[in-house]
């Protein structure tokens, strides 16, 4: 019982950062280890297209 409420509770200050974070203008990738690389790669690309670099 006390691992699934801080499975929880680590779930919600995680969402509550993330939130906190774009409403400041940060972009948040939240992605999972083995996908986080192509998703950075990605995002680069995407910034660096928009001239955003």
């Amino acid at each position: 019982m006390y691992d699934a409420s801080a499975a929880e509770r680590t779930e919600l200050l995680r969402n509550d950062t993330r939130i906190a974070l774009e409403r400041l203008g940060v972009t948040v990738l939240d992605e999972e280890p083995d996908t986080l690389p192509l998703a950075l790669v990605d995002h680069y690309l995407l910034l660096k297209s928009r001239g955003l670099l």
